[in-house]
């Protein structure tokens, strides 16, 4: 049997569905962007998955947030999602440049970013192993 998968403005009421037991300060991080800028959920058989969405970083540039349900790389099709997570991003923001924060030892997000394109750079958030990712502008590739 199939799966049914969706891909929606985020709301709300996904926050609790896929982050859990996070610092308050991270929640109201979330809840802002939600409120104030782009961010869509990725729902498999009617339950959120993933939450993502972009802010502005410079002219040009947008950073990239994502949150995923416990287990969701596991998923069922799983790659087949973060393809349709890419492909709605092609028509939101075409001419961006995407920027992205992954902790060096994610091994998962680090193979997502890969799988979507993202190449690491040498830069690294102060003290961390917090390294910064770019995905070239989408409208470049064609």
């Amino acid at each position: 049997m199939g799966h049914m998968i969706e891909f929606r403005p985020a709301r709300l009421p996904d926050i609790p569905a896929i982050v859990r037991f996070q610092p308050r300060k991270l929640w109201k991080g979330i809840v802002t962007q939600v409120r104030s800028h782009p961010a869509w959920t990725l729902c498999l058989d009617g339950a959120p998955q993933l939450i993502v969405g972009v802010v502005p970083y410079t002219a040009g540039v947008l950073e990239l947030w994502m949150f995923f349900a416990p287990g969701f790389s596991r998923a069922p099709r799983f790659k087949s999602m973060m393809r349709l997570c890419l492909m709605h991003g092609a028509t939101v923001c075409p001419d961006h440049i995407l920027l992205a924060r992954i902790d060096d030892r994610n091994a998962p997000s680090r193979k997502m970013a890969e799988l979507v394109g993202f190449v690491p750079m040498e830069e690294h958030l102060p003290g961390t192993t917090i390294r910064t990712w770019i995905r070239p502008a989408l409208d470049a590739e064609t």
